[in-house]
């Protein structure tokens, strides 16, 4: 199990209306090679419970706490955000060309 604090865009959509009434829609993909933020928080394990049935079959389950860095946090939302906000002027100057 592994437990990681990047985050990422998992995906979105932007809708546009033109005063004539047409519509788009500009469909925005996952991207897993750049991601929003690095490190978002830290993530500690708070306890863990382990139940030993035999020596080949074993059971645990524990509790882990994110503790979020607001700074990282909302750095990443602004990267996205601006990135969207780009990608979407540049499709509209394409279509007003």
């Amino acid at each position: 199990i592994a437990v990681n604090s990047t985050m990422l865009l998992h995906g979105g959509m932007v809708y546009v209306d033109n005063p004539q009434g047409s519509f788009t829609g500009i469909q925005i993909q996952t991207h897993g090679k750049r991601p929003a933020s690095e490190v978002t928080g830290t993530i500690k394990k708070m306890s863990e419970d382990t139940t030993s049935f035999s020596a080949a079959w074993k059971q645990s389950s524990s509790d882990w706490v994110m503790t979020l860095d607001p700074q990282a946090f909302a750095d990443g939302i602004l990267r996205v955000s601006y990135a969207i906000n780009d990608m979407t002027v540049e499709q509209i100057k394409k279509v007003r060309k």
